[in-house]
């Protein structure tokens, strides 16, 4: 007999249900098991302790500076004395993993010029959001919170409040079309923007039962908002709104702000909560809950194509999706130190001042000894007592725990800017600096991983609810804004999926760099020009470690000249310019007629072997080789191109009508017979 309290007695699945009191009750249960897991699990401790330690609560002494030497011992006999190599360990880490910003690649669905001009666009529009959206200072955070709580995370929902002010205008394919307005009015909305948050790991609820994320398929996520602000956007229930009250379960120790909202207190701030859950069997069409306590604000099927939370993790917890960071392993060693340095400033502190010792009776007092320290006369001999002792042990002790501690977080002296008096050359201290990234390579793919799922994730939302022409600033070479366009969902459409290119360690470091930029320093394009032509281009690699200034302008080149070949191949004839990088050119057009296809098809070969021929006579032009002279390149040769089909072999040279040097005419159309 099943129990009575078995999932076959329940109706529906939770998540389902139709009447919101039992919807939201259904969820709020979910939240409080999950809350209780991690009390009880006491992985809320080992997270709550990390957070104190990395900033510098370590002493419970009744409040929270503890920046002072503090008396502790039952009669404060003990000076505490904290020295936080727990926060420099943990900013050590974070600088290592996100010191260069990313270097995005959008991925297109198709080859065509179309979807690769339209991934290159979703590059642009990400690189916007990391500059001018600061989209950067909250993936920033999440790997942050994950250094200290194991699981960190970004919150890039739509915003329907954000963006500039529209007015529908008429529909289209039964959707809504907006125009911008100049001002607020009637019918006049916002066109709604990505909004980003960083809510802590008790502010994002799962299922616990879980062993890995990708198995999460309902999560709950607490913000904190304006409840003005609700009030305004939800008037008809305003009132309940303003009345409402944060429960207290909802900040007892689960609220990082120390000695904050001890009790329920009606303040503007409340805690907004938003359930979503994946596309599944048991939910068909997902489903978005957005309520406040037990007021339902808003029940609909999920719009998104995934849930717009993005987690990273320093590393796993294997069989279950909690993070692990190496803080965890460190917090005993800084403890132990804490110890040791406290022990060592209460000697000091007890026993740094001499103490005399005479016998009573004596006529010597303290009073004699401070005024009258160069002469006391005695019957009695003085002896000084020196009871403060150089607490070798411990100071050696302290050492050892610092090297531990290093070793167990995975830095080292030469990462922590510290030589030690070790005389190692630039090339060696770049290689124990860059053997310090490989030890935090699972930190460094996880936030890889991070940035892939957010850029996707943006791109996707933004395919979704762009509908209104959007304006972007395009950034240029040196980070600078050169240009700013306009996209709107349809110029998007083709991408697919957002990639971040690993790089070596030793490029991230200086030295790793400077060896980077000599090689290519001695590098040539095969047209004779330097990699690096301009001590602007060396500088900026130094600096940033980026390549993606030196190649913009041969990828747009390249990007032109495949749209040429796509162009030829449907046999529309294309202007050669005298400025053209006939080399390149040549080499991207020969390609074409290795095709049997064109070899095939006389009146496409004919269009593609004239435009070639174009560009050798070009190049062939004494002023234009001057030109390609100006322009860093050398003049280049021309290419052998592969015999025009029906052609008959020719015997030896053949004539100079025919093409130019070395070259076969190009076949002749047949006209059919009347």
């Amino acid at each position: 007999m099943p129990a009575a309290n078995s999932l076959r007695d329940r109706e529906s699945y939770w998540a389902v249900e139709e009447e919101p009191e039992d919807l939201i009750s259904g969820i709020q249960t979910q939240v409080k098991w999950y809350r209780k897991f991690l009390s009880e699990s006491r992985l809320a401790h080992r997270i709550v302790r990390n957070w104190r330690y990395v900033h510098g609560h370590y002493f419970a002494t009744g409040d929270n500076g503890t920046t002072e030497i503090r008396q502790l011992g039952e009669q404060g006999e003990i000076a505490g004395l904290s020295v936080n190599h727990h926060r420099n360990l943990k900013e050590h880490l974070l600088t290592m993993v996100i010191q260069h910003r990313p270097a995005w690649q959008a991925r297109a669905v198709n080859s065509d010029l179309e979807s690769l001009e339209q991934a290159r666009l979703g590059t642009q529009i990400l690189d916007y959001y990391m500059h001018f959206k600061r989209a950067e200072n909250f993936l920033r955070t999440a790997v942050e919170q994950a250094l200290v709580c194991g699981n960190g995370f970004v919150y890039a929902p739509w915003d329907t409040s954000l963006g500039r002010s529209v007015e529908p205008v008429g529909f289209e394919d039964e959707e809504p079309v907006y125009e911008p307005h100049e001002e607020f009015g009637f019918d006049i909305a916002n066109e709604g923007d990505l909004r980003f948050c960083n809510p802590s790991i008790f502010d994002v609820a799962w299922d616990p039962s879980v062993t890995d994320w990708s198995e999460v398929d309902w999560v709950n996520i607490r913000t904190s908002v304006s409840r003005w602000d609700l009030a305004a956007r939800y008037p008809d229930l305003s009132d309940e709104i303003l009345d409402y009250t944060d429960p207290k379960t909802d900040h007892e120790s689960f609220d990082f702000r120390i000695g904050a909202f001890s009790e329920s207190h009606n303040v503007d701030r409340v805690g907004l909560q938003e359930f979503y859950h994946k596309k599944k069997p048991s939910c068909p069409k997902g489903k978005y809950v957005c309520y406040l306590g037990d007021i339902l604000l808003e029940n609909y099927d999920l719009q998104y194509d995934d849930i717009p939370l993005y987690p990273v993790t320093p590393g796993d917890t294997m069989f279950t999706p909690w993070g692990y960071s190496p803080l965890y392993d460190h917090q005993g060693i800084q403890e132990a130190m804490n110890a040791d340095f406290s022990a060592v400033v209460s000697n000091h502190k007890s026993g740094a001042i001499n103490r005399f010792q005479t016998r009573p009776g004596n006529n010597v007092t303290a009073h004699d000894i401070n005024e009258a320290f160069a002469l006391i006369e005695s019957e009695f001999e003085i002896k000084t007592l020196e009871l403060s002792g150089d607490c070798t042990e411990a100071v050696k002790f302290i050492e050892v725990l610092r090297e531990h501690g290093q070793l167990t977080v995975g830095v080292n002296d030469i990462s922590r800017g510290q030589v030690g008096g070790k005389e190692l050359s630039g090339t060696a201290m770049a290689l124990l600096d860059s053997k310090a990234l490989q030890l935090s390579s699972n930190l460094q793919k996880n936030y890889y991983q991070l940035l892939e799922d957010f850029g996707t994730g943006v791109l996707n939302t933004l395919k979704l609810y762009a509908q209104t022409e959007r304006i972007v600033s395009v950034v240029g070479e040196q980070n600078r804004a050169s240009m700013h366009r306009t996209f709107s969902r349809e110029d998007i459409k083709g991408i697919d999926r957002v990639v971040v290119e690993s790089s070596n360690p030793l490029s991230k470091t200086t030295a790793g760099r400077i060896e980077l930029g000599e090689r290519l320093m001695a590098g040539v394009y095969p047209d004779g020009r330097p990699w690096i032509q301009r001590p602007e281009e060396y500088i900026a690699l130094l600096q940033t470690g980026n390549l993606q200034p030196m190649l913009e302008g041969e990828t747009k080149a390249l990007l032109y000249v495949r749209e040429e070949n796509e162009a030829l191949m449907k046999g529309t004839q294309i202007e050669v310019l005298a400025s053209d990088n006939h080399d390149l050119h040549m080499r991207e057009h020969e390609a074409l007629l290795n095709d049997v296809e064109v070899r095939q098809d006389a009146a496409k070969y004919q269009i593609i072997f004239a435009h070639l021929m174009t560009h050798i006579s070009m190049a062939q032009d004494p002023a234009n080789i001057q030109l390609q002279v100006a322009l860093g390149r050398r003049a280049p040769l021309p290419p052998m191109l592969p015999a025009p089909p029906g052609a008959r072999k020719a015997q030896g040279t053949p004539p100079a009508e025919a093409g130019g040097p070395g070259l076969p005419a190009p076949p002749q159309v047949q006209t059919p017979a009347a």
